[in-house]
């Protein structure tokens, strides 16, 4: 990407957050979406482009001559909007591109100019003003409808150009604490956790710039807020490298060379590269009931009659994907619905009705002209809630005065009046993500909304998306859904794991027609346990350490993603020791397992010490608990599904799957584990166990003759059945052992 000429007020193209092309100042207007699409895509990708190809990305159901029609349309409407500003577009021949030799300024290239040179000494002012072009995500909130190559692409530059900006935030956060700017650090590394709120390299950022500016007490806030959000969000606990700075933190030592080197970027000459086609795309499968009644409550709210939904489940059960399915459908309506986009943090604490204030500013820097939605004397409440009205207002009156209860009916009036407006044009929907975490005072406006537009039926949809754990712990949450509930009508929908049925529907989206379907979701199944979160890490993983076989034909099938031979995946996979879990999916078991009571903990550690299913009665006996103590123990496994409850009378209780059986045996220790089997010998003895069984346990705790008493035994007892092979196996485990005893 070649960098461009700069001088005051040229076409500016704004790809990061809200989409905008402004020329001194103001925006261009576009015919469609279309031609600004052909825009984005020229000046993004750069070089010269076939018609055809651009004709297929944009109108992939036409047949070639409509395509051409259809382009040679959209490029002279291109070619008008952007007429004012200058010739931007080139064409030679039957190729296309835009022109980098003229004046203009593209957000994306410069944020691409300055990252790439991130090795070197880059001057602060342009490392600033690269990461102040970086708005929100590329593309934010944009979408082609009928384009689904172009939305590929697109989404393939957003993934690219997250990276690209936690680089950038990474850098200008390392510069800003190593020139002793910490104030402006802490800045920047607040804004890093807003736009990465998982990444804790931006946690440790503002945890260590907190600390160089002198507030040690905010530092530790930061951590305990990266630590609860990795715990509602992953299940997972910070990292040993984010734990040991934060007891530095905390010790008063904050030394300044443990912050990680960024990685280098790739070396590339263009401004994003291509998607790896063998990373596979994971389609939204075993929700379809679910989507069916959202879709369904959707469609009575775009009626004319107000609806609230409510999606709930853990953290990792797709409540967000499944929100989102619904938007995206929404938007590709013929009359597509407005939707207004918010989600509650934990950063920073409980910001006054941030989720909503969100929301609301998304929007309304879409809206040409909010002076049409609302009458001045509501615009100037409104610029309560979102101060910058004012610059663009600057003649409102000031609000009404009033105590607190009068202002704050004001500010729910007017949030109701905007989208009671906005719903005049289209139906509305109101989407806040996470509402767990919202402040109360966004709860009380969200339950005012929904009372006011329901009597006023509204169409409009209030989606929220709620953890489950978040219900059971914080009773006001719950009495509010309840009240929500009478005031409006609420959908609950509760989203549990995926089935074998579900998993059988993905292995046939990955294999298309090919063979190893059944096996390949079984695996999935085995491995998994059914949690979306699991599988599309476990895919993802297969995918990049070169597991995940592609097809030989390389063939492609409707959903535009590339096909696998899951047979020769499931050989490879087999042909080699088992695949060891993905860290981050390790780090979520761990999380879990560290929200559980030491009893619960103690009677998960029995059943993997005893490794197979069993009864509760034996689970108390190896973990030595009461019965009485066990039972709400056991309640606590089963209802966070580390351990099932199966159909089997004798033996009902087993781990969700071995991935977690695995890590908690691991994870107790060597001294742990043998106190546990020596408890499971003595009880396992008593009832008269199968030889075999009672080897294994004695040998595990370290009790050398009974386990080499128990080892002959078993021997002979496979001898009898003839079973020479393990016969032999339990005589030679017998006679190490023999050595073993005499030393004893």
């Amino acid at each position: 990407m070649s960098v461009s000429k700069r001088v005051t007020d040229p076409l500016q193209i704004q790809l990061f957050g809200a989409v905008q092309v402004l020329y001194q100042g103001q925006p261009l207007k576009f015919r469609s979406r279309k031609v600004l699409a052909l825009l984005i895509y020229l000046a993004v990708e750069g070089g010269a482009h076939e018609r055809d190809k651009l004709a297929a990305l944009l109108w992939p159901e036409s047949d070639q001559q409509q395509g051409r029609t259809a382009l040679r349309v959209t490029l002279g409407r291109l070619r008008q909007a952007l007429a004012v500003a200058g010739e931007f577009i080139i064409t030679e021949g039957r190729r296309i591109g835009f022109d980098f030799t003229q004046t203009f300024e593209l957000d994306v290239q410069m944020v691409d100019v300055v990252t790439t040179a991130l090795a070197a000494a880059t001057p602060p002012e342009a490392m600033q003003s690269a990461l102040d072009h970086l708005r929100g995500e590329f593309l934010e909130g944009y979408s082609v409808e009928d384009a689904p190559d172009f939305e590929s692409w697109a989404s393939s530059q957003r993934e690219w150009w997250h990276r690209r900006g936690d680089e950038l935030f990474a850098a200008v956060g390392r510069q800003q604490l190593a020139l002793a700017h910490f104030a402006a650090a802490v800045d920047t590394a607040i804004r890093w956790t807003h736009y990465a709120p998982f990444n804790e390299s931006a946690h440790r950022c503002l945890i260590e710039a907190h600390a160089l500016n002198g507030n040690r007490s905010a530092a530790w806030q930061a951590y305990a807020v990266c630590q609860q959000i990795l715990a509602d969000e992953l299940g997972i606990d910070p990292s040993p490298e984010t734990t040991a700075l934060a007891a530095r933190v905390k010790q008063g030592h904050i030394p300044r060379t443990d912050r990680p080197k960024m990685a280098s970027p790739p070396a590339t000459g263009q401004a994003a590269p291509a998607a790896v086609p063998q990373s596979p795309v994971i389609p939204l499968v075993g929700r379809a009931a679910e989507y069916g009644r959202l879709f369904a409550t959707y469609q009575q709210a775009a009626r004319g009659a107000l609806q609230a939904a409510a999606i709930v489940g853990e953290a990792g059960m797709g409540k967000t994907r499944l929100a989102e399915a619904l938007l995206d459908w929404a938007a590709l309506e013929t009359a597509p619905a407005d939707v207004l986009r918010g989600r509650a943090f934990e950063i920073g604490g409980h910001l006054p009705y941030q989720p909503v204030v969100d929301a609301l500013r998304q929007r309304l820097e879409r809206e040409n002209a909010p002076d049409d939605l609302l009458d001045d004397i509501w615009l100037a409440e409104l610029s309560q809630l979102l101060p910058e009205l004012r610059s663009r207002y600057p003649d409102l009156p000031p609000p009404l005065a009033g105590n607190a209860d009068f202002v704050q009916a004001r500010l729910f009036e007017v949030v109701a009046l905007l989208g009671a407006a906005l719903a005049q044009e289209r139906p509305l929907i109101l989407f806040i993500d996470d509402l767990q975490w919202a402040d109360s005072g966004s709860r009380e406006m969200l339950h005012y909304l929904a009372r006011r537009w329901s009597a006023q039926q509204i169409p409009a949809l209030l989606l929220l998306t709620i953890r489950q754990e978040g219900l059971q712990t914080v009773p006001e949450l719950r009495e509010w859904l309840v009240g929500l509930g009478r005031d409006a009508t609420l959908t609950r929908l509760e989203l549990t794991p995926l089935t074998e049925r579900d998993l059988t529907e993905l292995a046939q989206t990955l294999a298309g027609d090919g063979a190893g379907i059944t096996q390949f979701s079984d695996w999935l199944v085995n491995e998994t346990g059914g949690s979306p979160f699991f599988v599309t890490e476990l895919l993802q993983y297969l995918a990049q350490q070169s597991l995940l076989v592609a097809s030989s034909t390389m063939e492609r099938h409707a959903t535009g993603q590339p096909s696998f031979d899951l047979a020769a995946t499931l050989k490879q996979l087999n042909a080699g020791p088992r695949v060891p879990l993905p860290p981050t999916m390790r780090e979520l078991i761990l999380g879990r397992l560290g929200r559980l009571s030491d009893k619960a903990g103690a009677l998960l550690l029995a059943g993997a010490v005893i490794g197979r299913r069993c009864t509760f009665e034996r689970l108390c006996q190896v973990a030595r608990l009461d019965e009485f103590d066990g039972l709400p123990a056991l309640e606590d496994l089963l209802q966070s599904r580390l351990m099932l409850e199966t159909v089997s009378e004798a033996r009902p209780f087993t781990f969700a799957h071995d991935n977690i059986r695995d890590i908690v045996y691991t994870e107790a220790g060597a001294t742990r584990r043998r106190l546990y089997h020596r408890q499971a010998f003595t009880v396992l003895e008593q009832d008269k166990a199968p030889a075999a069984e009672l080897t294994f346990h004695a040998v595990a705790a370290g009790l050398n003759q009974p386990a080499f008493t128990y080892a002959v035994a078993a021997g002979d007892e496979a001898m009898a059945v003839h079973a020479f092979t393990d016969a032999v196996i339990f005589y030679e485990q017998a006679l190490h052992l023999t050595d073993q005893v005499a030393v004893a």
